[in-house]
C-alpha cells in the first residue's frame, strides 16, 4: 500500500513540479488564484491527514505523535518541492527519488 501510494505521488509530482512555482507566484498576485490555492492546500491537508489515519488503520504507522503533526510532515516530505530539488535540480533518477521517499516516510513518519 505504501509503495503504491508514494509511487502515485512521485508520478503526480513529476507532472506538476514545474507548474507548482508558477501557481504560487500567480496566487501572490491574483486574489482568485489565491483563493483557489487556499482550497487546494486545504484539500491537501485533509488528504495527508486521511493518509496518516489509513496508515494507522492498516498497522503501518506506529508513531505516538499526533496525526496532525505527522500529516504536516508527510505533506512536506512528499511535496512537489521535494521532487524539484531532488530530481530536477540534483538530477536524481525517479527510482532513487521513490526509494528516498519510501525511506523518509518510513523512518520519519511511520516508525518514529
Amino acid at each position: 500500500m505504501l509503495t503504491f501510494h508514494l509511487g502515485f505521488v512521485a508520478e503526480a509530482n513529476a507532472r506538476v513540479a514545474r507548474l507548482w512555482p508558477r501557481i504560487l507566484d500567480a496566487a501572490a498576485g491574483d486574489a482568485e488564484v489565491g483563493r483557489r490555492l487556499e482550497q487546494l492546500q486545504h484539500n491537501r491537508r485533509f488528504d495527508m491527514l486521511s493518509s496518516i489515519r489509513e496508515y494507522r488503520s492498516k498497522g503501518l504507522c506506529h508513531s505516538a505523535r499526533p496525526d496532525a503533526e505527522l500529516a504536516d510532515e508527510l505533506s512536506f516530505l512528499i511535496s512537489p518541492e521535494s521532487y524539484t530539488q531532488l530530481v530536477v535540480d540534483a538530477k536524481w533518477s525517479m527510482t532513487r527519488y521513490r526509494a528516498w521517499m519510501l525511506r523518509a516516510v518510513r523512518r520519519l513518519i511511520l516508525e518514529d
